[in-house]
């Protein structure tokens, strides 16, 4: 069964080009031919996982295995600090081959962008976020946080802000920015 799942899921996500090159053996290769294999498997198009296995394989061939893990942590401290969350891939854009959007009931909290060998933490602000921001906006830090704000675009009265959250000293400011969205648990440590 497992064998079937795996041979429709290659049918759909690969070319066939690069169907011939699944039959190499990463073993047989040196680094660089590994990574230029890593590379040319991974989807043409905005491929849409079709489990959350599938979703988590394919984030992990395009970040490696140690920000993959910095990816799930982060997920993880959310979980400790809002509760469950519903996790869901989607397709990309034009700039992010892969989206990981983490749901707290019907409204979307963040969502992970996912492209090769770079993720970051996204956060859309409507406008009651936006005004609690600029009242609090000097309590953050310039080049991290208020910068990203101030040049992130506006668009149908939103902003996406786009944060690498493995910048270091970055991950207080990024729960403080989600506060605004969602309510963390009481009993939610300090992250």
């Amino acid at each position: 069964m497992k064998k079937e799942e795996n041979a429709r899921r290659k049918e759909r996500r690969y070319t066939e080009g690069q169907k011939r090159l699944l039959a190499f053996d990463p073993q047989d290769l040196d680094d660089d031919e590994r990574e230029l294999l890593r590379r040319v498997l991974l989807p043409r198009t905005k491929y849409l996982p079709q489990t959350d296995e599938e979703g988590k394989e394919l984030a992990l061939q395009m970040l490696k295995e140690e920000k993959f893990g910095k990816m799930l942590a982060f997920i993880e401290a959310i979980r400790s600090r809002y509760g469950e969350v519903e996790c869901r891939w989607t397709r990309g854009n034009h700039l992010w081959e892969l989206f990981y959007s983490v749901r707290k009931g019907a409204d979307v909290l963040c969502r992970f962008g996912i492209c090769f060998n770079v993720f970051n933490l996204i956060i859309t602000f409507g406008k009651k976020e936006c005004e609690r921001f600029e009242a609090e906006r000097d309590s953050f830090p310039r080049d991290a946080v208020q910068w990203t704000y101030d040049m992130a675009v506006t668009e149908h009265g939103r902003k996406n802000l786009m944060f690498d959250p493995c910048e270091p000293g970055i991950r207080p400011y990024l729960f403080r920015l989600l506060d605004y969205k969602r309510k963390p648990l009481p009993s939610a440590s300090e992250n």
